[in-house]
Formats: C-alpha cells, structure tokens, sequence
C-alpha cells in the first residue's frame, strides 16, 4: 500500500510555492511531456523506474468554469530496460472540470492506470503559477518562490522562478489504516506568458524527496520530473 501511494504522485504536475490564481486560457489546446525518474527505498530493497506521459488535452471556459477534455494521451512505464504502454483509452476523452482553482469533477482513471499514474490529478495544478510584475531583467522573492523576470521574446513575457516547499500529511488507506507522509520538493522553471496573461509554454523540474509510513514499514522515494507544456497556435 505505501508502494501505491508513491507511485500516485509520480507524474503529477505539482505546483510549489502560492496557490495563489492561476493563469487560465480561453477555448486552446495544450501538448504535455512528462519524463519522471522514480527511486524507492524500503529497507534493503531499491527500486529504480522511468515514467513516460505524452497529452494533449482541450481547455474550454463557460464563465467561471473551465471544462478540460484528455484528447489524447500516452503512458508508459520503463524498468530494467523494458518498456510496458500502459492502455489509458478509458481516460482518453474523459473531463475535468474546473471551478476557479479547484476540480469539481475529474475523469474515471482504473486502478491498474492509477498504480502508474494518477491521472485523476493532473489538473490540480497544470497551469503554472501567474508570475508577479516584474519588469525586465529584475526578480522578487514571493513567499517560498524567487522569481525572475527575463528579456522578453517576440513581445511575449519570459521568467524564470526556483522553489522549495516542504510538507506533510496523513491519509487512510485500504482497511483504514493510517499512512504518514513527508514530502521536500524543489522546483526549478522558465515560462513564457503572452501579454493578455495567457501562458503561452513553460518548462519545470521538479525534485521530490518523500518518506511515507505504514503499518510500520516506511518507503523513501526520489521523484525527479521534467515537464514540458505548449498551447497550440
């Protein structure tokens, strides 16, 4: 059960710093790459995969709401040099919807998908957080954030910011036993906004140290992600 619990949050998109508005696009379409590195440590035991995840996902805005449709999608899970596609069509077409900040409604992801991937989350924070003004070539520390404003580029904004959060929580799992967490996460990023506040593409990577215990058994995890994101023309 700690191992499902590890691998849940492998493949997510987690933001670090202020939860603070999001950038949100009118009707556009985002392509999504995520390369993930996981490393786990349960006594003697290590264990080492990659994780791939290819996306493109449909934002539509009616008002305050933002409807997301999975329009496509790839996953796959490498480990000792073999490659296993995991069948992700029941998630393929499935939707989010998105009050604000917050998902009210998320698409159904079958149990041997989430035990790879968790992709009922990857909406809670796919768009980057919205940079603060800035003007060229100056920076600003903003709560666990330092952001940086970088020359712009074909009048499009560009930045850069570098994170650290750390956090910890407790979860019931099967059978309701208890599980205690512990996450430290660093995140490093460049983004580029149109001048309407649009996220235009960004690039994160993100380092994720946990420790998660249960039934006295604990599991340390290395998580190191790249994320890459465009909105189509």
């Amino acid at each position: 059960m700690a191992r499902g619990w590890v691998i849940g949050i492998c493949l997510t998109v987690g933001a670090v710093g202020s939860a603070s508005a999001q950038a949100r696009p009118d009707t556009a379409r985002y392509t999504e790459s995520v390369r993930a590195t996981v490393t786990t440590r349960s006594g003697t035991s290590v264990r080492e995969r990659r994780l791939v995840r290819d996306a493109r996902y449909r934002f539509t805005n009616h008002g305050d709401t933002t409807a997301v449709v999975a329009e496509s999608m790839a996953l796959a899970e490498i480990e000792d040099g073999a490659r296993e596609d995991v069948d992700v069509d029941a998630v393929i077409g499935g939707r989010w919807l998105v009050v604000g900040r917050r998902v009210v409604e998320r698409p159904f992801v079958p149990q041997e998908v989430a035990e790879v991937s968790d992709l009922a989350v990857v909406m809670d924070d796919f768009l980057p957080m919205v940079p603060p003004a800035l003007g060229q070539g100056t920076e600003v520390h903003t709560g666990v954030t330092h952001w940086e404003r970088l020359a712009d580029s074909a009048g499009a904004r560009r930045y850069r910011w570098l994170a650290n959060a750390r956090s910890t929580s407790a979860h019931v799992v099967a059978d309701s036993v208890p599980l205690q967490a512990s996450e430290d996460r660093t995140e490093s990023g460049t983004g580029t906004w149109a001048a309407d506040g649009r996220p235009i593409a960004w690039r994160r990577e993100i380092t994720s140290q946990v420790s998660s215990t249960v039934r006295d058994r604990t599991v340390h995890a290395e998580v190191t992600q790249v994320i890459v994101v465009h909105r189509e023309p």
